[in-house]
């Protein structure tokens, strides 16, 4: 099915998620057709540096969103800090191309010295509206570097850049940024099972990366408008590789090129390894059946955004697209507006959140994860979709408290399930609340609740489509303990022949109607093109925007589109 949709947008919006902006939040009210930025990928960055030929040129920032149009000079600009960028030499990308993630547009842009320093916004200006939104940018005076795999030694600089990264991550500063050249990097930087081993406690004390902060992260990126690959090789001793692996404190990596036989990105492991961002990253791998995952977070407060994760092959249930797992006690994940397609990992889901056995220490309790605006195509090998597995909860145990709720919203599943067992979206532990999401030609079971450690669940204003021929329920629920709270309402249910659940699960408010959808898998998008919406429930203001951010303005119609 293909059908090219304009994307629709609503007269009243609200500040965009996650350029650092929590969730939620009041909406102002702006003209319809104005640009929407939804996130960057450095939340702090140098405004100088670039070259001694260009001293006072700084970082490229990228942002990502929607409307962005084409650059047109004296019409299209950026503005930071008071300073506007107009010229096409501002702009070394074209204006509004597509992301990795092919529903979203994106603007790369350099610094320059007259922007001031400190915290700053930015906006996006197109056709003669500004976006409403900010995006907020901390400008620094710190340092740029670069690397090319094709160097010989070097000095970092953009004319004599460093051939091993590993100069980088030993020296920087917390708030320095790294450029990748175009080429491939393939060699160990430090050791260990990954091209990219990042850690402060490296056996040499003279090869320990530092760290980042949470306001000045350290920042690894593709050169603008080049193409920097990081290959990881097979599995060699019985361990299986990584593009990286980043064991210390709050690293930014974006529009790369990652492509292994094993795992691709793995951000924390360690005890307090947390607050990582991968953005805009292009991740092909999981060849092997023992990698786990394209992107993979084991600590706290991480970004995964505006990522692709394709062509894995590993044909084992255990492997996964993006699989937040680890510490998360201080705080969850936002796994948002990622593209997952052309994945054969059997029944196993696209994205799990997992924090089985002991992931989490018995004082402390799992945090809030945020899982929405994802676009997960099955269609090439039926998979489960998504699943909050386990949060590393046991009653009598574990003394820190219940976990917090995963919250899973907003997220558009097209060829998702494997059968009656296998379903598209699935609630296995501890407390989950799934809102909005839109399941098309699903091939199994749409939603299954099941187990004895699931704790409360809730499941609203969901189009739950399934395939021609269909066979299976809309709903499962099996083996729940006697005391599980369970709340599903408002649901929209169609062409299934399998029944609404097994056993009867009551939806006072369901309907049963054909929501006349029509996705573009090449796009990632999609529309409810025939459907007159049917009103859904009030959900929390998380979920006050849809899957192209368009503002609820506090209308909860069904499915991922407003």
């Amino acid at each position: 099915m293909t059908f090219n949709t304009t994307l629709r947008r609503n007269t009243n919006r609200g500040n965009a998620m996650l350029g650092a902006y929590p969730l939620g939040g009041a909406p102002p009210f702006v003209s319809d057709g104005d640009p929407i930025v939804a996130f960057s990928d450095l939340v702090s960055a140098p405004r100088q540096g670039w070259s001694a030929a260009e001293p006072n040129k700084g970082a490229c920032v990228t942002i990502w969103g929607f409307n962005f149009g084409s650059f047109s000079a004296g019409n299209t600009y950026i503005t930071i800090g008071g300073q506007t960028l107009t010229e096409i030499a501002d702009f070394p990308e074209t204006w509004g191309e597509a992301g990795v993630n092919p529903h979203l547009q994106k603007i790369s842009f350099f610094l320059n010295s007259s922007i001031p320093l400190g915290d700053q916004a930015i906006t996006v200006t197109t056709g003669g509206k500004t976006s409403i939104q900010t995006i907020p940018l901390k400008v620094t005076t710190n340092n740029i570097y670069f690397a090319d795999n094709s160097a010989t030694t070097g000095t970092g600089t953009l004319t004599d850049p460093w051939k091993d990264p590993h100069n980088f991550t030993s020296t920087c500063n917390a708030g320095d940024v790294l450029y990748l050249r175009a080429g491939t990097f393939s060699t160990k930087i430090d050791g260990g099972n990954a091209v990219f081993y990042i850690r402060g406690d490296s056996a040499d004390p003279a090869d320990a990366a530092t760290d980042g902060t949470v306001t000045d992260p350290v920042a690894i990126v593709g050169y603008p408008d080049e193409v920097a690959v990081v290959d990881a090789p097979d599995a060699i001793g019985g361990s299986t590789y990584r593009g990286f692996s980043i064991k210390s404190e709050y690293y930014t990596l974006s529009k790369l090129r990652v492509t292994s036989t094993g795992l691709g990105i793995d951000v924390g492991g360690s005890t307090y390894s947390d607050g990582h961002r991968v953005v805009g990253c292009n991740v092909t791998g999981v060849q092997s059946s023992d990698a786990a995952g394209h992107i993979i977070t084991q600590g706290s407060n991480c970004m995964v955004l505006g990522n692709k994760c394709h062509g894995g092959r590993s044909n084992n249930k255990l492997d996964h697209a993006i699989y937040p797992s680890g510490d998360a006690s201080r705080g969850g994940c936002h796994i948002a507006w990622n593209y997952i397609a052309d994945n054969d990992f059997d029944t196993g889901p696209l994205i799990s959140v997992n924090h089985q056995d002991d992931r989490i220490d018995p004082d402390k309790s799992c945090k809030s994860h945020y899982v929405y605006g994802n676009f997960l195509d099955s269609t090439a090998y039926a998979c489960s979709g998504i699943t909050v597995y386990d949060l590393s909860w046991d009653e009598g145990v574990d003394t820190g408290g219940e976990p917090d709720p995963t919250y899973v919203f907003n997220n558009v599943l097209v060829g998702c399930g494997t059968d009656r067992t296998f379903s598209a979206m699935s609630a296995w532990a501890a407390h989950s609340k799934w809102f909005n999401n839109t399941l098309i030609d699903t091939v199994g079971t749409c939603f299954s609740i099941e187990n004895a450690r699931v704790l409360s669940c809730e499941f609203k204003n969901n189009i739950l489509h399934c395939a021609t021929g269909h066979t299976y329920e809309y709903v499962r629920q099996l083996n729940l303990a006697g005391d599980v709270s369970v709340d599903i309402d408002y649901n929209n249910y169609h062409n299934s022949t399998g029944g609404l659940t097994d056993p009867l699960v009551a939806d006072v408010n369901g309907t049963e109607v054909d929501p006349g959808l029509v996705v573009d898998l090449i796009n990632a998008t999609v529309s409810q093109a025939s459907w007159t919406e049917t009103a859904g429930t009030t959900t929390p203001s998380i979920v006050d925007k849809d899957y192209d951010l368009v503002d609820r303005a506090g209308v909860y119609g069904l499915g991922a589109i407003a």
